[in-house]
């Protein structure tokens, strides 16, 4: 948070950047929340690294497949509605048929 007497010494770089990174941090928290990342496993700076590398790709990952689901169901649905279309039709088909004979 910053208070009206903190932001009076900083430049307008600064006040961006500070805004930009809380709309940041909630999203980082719960990404480690979700991936399990209260403690890094891997050593040093280069297994911080890769430890949230992971963890971004698996968020990334979880996107694309709640989105590739989502359009399966959709997809599904469509299908089914084809498919009772097309029993529709056939039953009005030998109606027809059968008022004719």
């Amino acid at each position: 948070m910053i208070t009206a007497k903190a932001a009076v010494g900083m430049i307008w770089a600064e006040r961006k950047w500070r805004r930009r990174r809380s709309a940041v941090e909630p999203k980082i928290s719960h990404i480690k929340y979700d991936n399990r990342m209260d403690r890094t496993y891997l050593k040093g700076r280069e297994g911080d690294k890769i430890n949230a590398l992971l963890a971004g790709s698996g968020a990334n990952l979880r996107k694309l497949l709640v989105a590739f689901s989502l359009s399966l169901f959709i997809l599904t649905k469509k299908i089914v509605e084809f498919v009772k279309s097309l029993r529709s039709v056939d039953a009005q088909v030998q109606l027809a048929n059968n008022f004719l004979t």
